[in-house]
């Protein structure tokens, strides 16, 4: 695949509307979906999608993420200017980073291949991801434009650094 082909699957799936964040009526987020827009960006790029094998639903961020994690034939870690060169070059990488707490979800984003940006808060270069889920803007009220999905530095969609998975070459 080429990085212009994996650009144009990550932007027809980041931009598909069932994937915005799920809000109540006062604007607090009740459900996000960067497994879903995952299971759907794998399977427009023909790779096995990570699903529950018995219901074919897909896997949730921290399953996904130990699923990258122990999968020693289909994923490799790697650090992230190599996330960014792979992503360059059309190889599938995705970032994750299991959740923190108990029964907390994870979250999982595919890196977008663009040049890596400096990140203030972390002090270096990260790369460009993909990113379903949570708003970009911390608190509501939110606006429409504040739940749509886009391009962002992994340091506006991790607390902390992700680990980075890259398709097997």
């Amino acid at each position: 695949m080429t990085a212009q082909h994996l650009k144009e699957i990550l932007d027809t799936v980041r931009q598909q509307e069932d994937l915005r964040p799920l809000v109540d009526k006062d604007g607090h987020v009740l459900a996000t979906y960067c497994n879903i827009g995952l299971d759907r960006v794998l399977g427009l790029c023909g790779i096995p999608r990570m699903t529950n094998r018995l219901t074919q639903q897909p896997l949730m961020a921290n399953d996904m993420c130990d699923y990258m994690r122990n999968s020693f034939t289909r994923w490799t870690k790697v650090s992230g200017e190599v996330a960014c060169a792979r992503a360059s070059q059309g190889i599938l990488v995705v970032a994750c980073r299991r959740s923190d707490t108990f029964n907390g979800h994870g979250h999982v984003a595919v890196v977008y291949p663009a040049p890596m940006q400096n990140s203030g808060s972390w002090g270096k270069d990260v790369p460009m991801l993909n990113n379903i889920g949570r708003p970009f803007k911390p608190k509501p009220p939110f606006t429409e434009e504040d739940l749509k999905n886009r391009v962002l530095k992994s340091s506006q969609c991790f607390r902390k650094e992700p680990d980075y998975y890259s398709q097997k070459i």
